[in-house]
């Protein structure tokens, strides 16, 4: 890194240090390297999150517990009341709903009320009540749609796919309301992100690494041959951070909207040949061309933010590629680890209150509960302390066994209508009677949750059992129920 650089990083550190800000999509893949870079630089981090996902860098690196967690949808107005009456917010991201095409094509308007409905109310919000507050809204280069490339910030937006519409009227509101209202906000197209953490294996530069590193040819949606230009998640966040310090400094610059990327397109399947050189593969991709609905060339111009903004990424594309590939590597090389890590981490319990809803996280080893990670099957792949205290077994002796069989289990219905209401309602809870290691007996309340496991793409199951009375032998359990 060059001294430039790294005096430009020190100016950021000191710039956010002490100060309150809200990231709205901290589960996010931006998000979580948005929070964890403001951490890093001292600030205080108020994270705007809608739904518990615990295969995020957010929950997994613990990062709930050094910001202050608020439950609720950026397109709540009451969420958004709230949370700037507790907190004295200096600076807001709004980095909610990323970019998912299946997903959104599956709910358009969720899309359209998370991007663009949630900005002008917030907007607006800001605009009566923090006009100081420094806000940066996270567009897309799509909006730009199909036409000559390179896109350049003064360029009309073509919009057609849903995302792309509720994108461009996200970006229009910041725009409306930076340079007509004048409040301090700005707006950023980003080329494609990628890097680590990032779970999305439909995405390109993920779905190859994963498919390589099992063993498998790389599906693509197109012949290809479309250019995409990208920009490595660690410049995408400081790109941001630099835009708000912009901001604070240069009222010229509200309602502006600028391009980031390195400016270097490359074919998909030069992109895919290079990871396969990175992990030595030697397989050939699969070709669907089923993507014939997708823009076949984007490349940004980044020329305005260096102009205007002094920004210089931190890495090239292909520096950044290698960092990718090899921490998806080492993700991947541990699969008794990390295969549940971000299960085994939290638990998150749910529970409807006179306020709303209220999410409390707790750590497995820490809850008075026997807390169990399982396979649909009822293969143990996890065995907390408790659990090895309420039943008498240690972890070496249970894992890889099914836990219907350890506890010769006797349900009150039938396993299979049981694991359908299951599988139905990703719930279910009731009364148990388990057989521990010394042969007795015990009645617990279990409560099992479904999980998607998104590094084995498979179910998996948290079962939380309670005691709901002392152990006693087998002859005098009530022993009625039965599969």
């Amino acid at each position: 890194m060059s001294d430039l650089l790294e005096k430009e990083m020190e100016t950021t550190s000191t710039f956010w240090s002490r100060k309150t800000v809200l990231v709205a999509g901290a589960t996010g893949f931006f998000g979580g390297w948005l929070v964890r870079r403001l951490l890093t630089c001292g600030a205080h981090v108020v994270a705007l999150i809608r739904s518990h996902k615990p295969h995020s860098q957010f929950f997994m690196e613990s990062l709930d517990r050094q910001t202050q967690v608020e439950w609720g949808s950026v397109d709540d107005p009451s969420v958004i009341e709230r949370i700037f009456q507790r907190y004295p917010i200096d600076s807001f991201f709004h980095a909610a709903y990323g970019a998912d095409v299946h997903r959104v094509l599956e709910e358009p308007l969720e899309c359209f009320k998370s991007s663009a409905l949630s900005t002008w109310q917030i907007l607006d919000f800001l605009r009566t009540n923090r006009p100081d507050c420094i806000t940066v809204i996270s567009s897309t280069d799509k909006v730009y749609g199909r036409q000559p490339i390179p896109y350049r910030e003064d360029m009309a937006l073509k919009p057609l796919h849903p995302y792309e519409v509720a994108k461009v009227s996200q970006d229009y509101a910041a725009q409306c309301y930076g340079k007509i209202f004048k409040c301090p906000v700005a707006v950023t197209r980003c080329g494609n992100f990628f890097g680590g953490y990032d779970f999305n294996f439909t995405r390109l530069i993920p779905g190859v690494v994963q498919n390589l590193l099992q063993g498998k040819a790389p599906i693509l949606r197109s012949n290809g041959r479309f250019t995409r230009d990208f920009l490595y998640i660690e410049d995408a966040v400081d790109a941001q951070l630099l835009l708000a310090q912009r901001l604070s400094e240069n009222p010229a610059l509200y309602g502006e909207a600028f391009n980031f990327s390195y400016g270097q397109p490359i074919e998909v399947l030069d992109i895919v040949k290079r990871i396969c050189q990175l992990l030595d593969a030697t397989v050939d991709p699969v070709i669907n061309e089923n993507g014939t609905a997708e823009i076949p060339e984007i490349l940004l111009s980044s020329d305005k933010a260096k102009h205007l903004l002094g920004w210089k990424p931190s890495h090239d594309l292909f520096t950044a590629l290698e960092r990718t590939t090899n921490w998806y590597r080492e993700y991947f090389s541990q699969p008794s680890r990390h295969d549940y890590d971000w299960l085994i981490k939290t638990v998150i319990k749910t529970r409807e209150t006179e306020q709303g809803r209220i999410a409390v996280q707790r750590t497995y080893d820490q809850t008075p509960e026997a807390m169990i990670v399982r396979d649909s099957d009822g293969t143990i792949r996890y065995w907390s302390e408790d659990a090895e205290r309420m039943y008498g077994w240690k972890s070496e002796d249970v894992l890889g066994q099914c836990t219907h069989n350890l506890f010769d289990t006797k349900f009150p219905a039938p396993l299979a209508s049981i694991e359908k209401e299951t599988q139905e309602k990703l719930s279910w809870q009731g009364q148990l009677i388990h057989m521990r290691c010394d042969g007795s007996l015990i009645t617990v309340h279990s409560r099992w949750n479904l999980q998607h496991n998104p590094q084995t793409q498979t179910i998996s199951v948290i079962e939380s059992n309670t005691a709901l009375g002392q152990p006693v032998s087998g002859s005098q359990a009530d022993v009625s129920c039965r599969p």
